[in-house]
């Protein structure tokens, strides 16, 4: 397994902030357990990602990256756009090699959605 880590943030440089934030990784080809990895989106917009429990890593192989950026953990609207939340439309996809801890990824809020810089 590999340790895996990164930032996601808005095209202006602030971190998404909702209820709920996370990063998930969707298996899209064969790897030795074709299980999901997840990553809780920190304040400073950090993530490190985990298969099982926190630490333990990702499974090698080729992921579609999703992520979740909701109101609420009992309001699921999302604030992010759509294409991000599913990994039949999301545009970012990654191979995991070995560990990796310079992922980046920028996302676009939902239409509506202010972005709010340094908060």
């Amino acid at each position: 397994m590999a340790q895996v880590s990164g930032k996601v943030l808005y095209p202006d440089g602030s971190v998404p902030k909702g209820g709920i934030c996370t990063v998930q990784f969707v298996p899209i080809s064969a790897v030795e357990v074709r299980k999901a990895a997840t990553g809780f989106i920190g304040s400073d917009g950090s993530f490190e990602m985990y298969t099982r429990k926190p630490g333990d890593g990702v499974f090698l192989g080729e992921y579609a990256v999703t992520f979740a950026v909701w109101k609420g953990p009992r309001d699921p609207t999302s604030l992010i756009d759509e294409k991000y939340t599913a990994s039949t439309t999301t545009p970012y996809k990654v191979k995991i090699d070995g560990d990796k801890t310079d992922l980046a990824f920028e996302i676009e809020p939902a239409r509506g959605v202010a972005m709010k810089r340094g908060t």
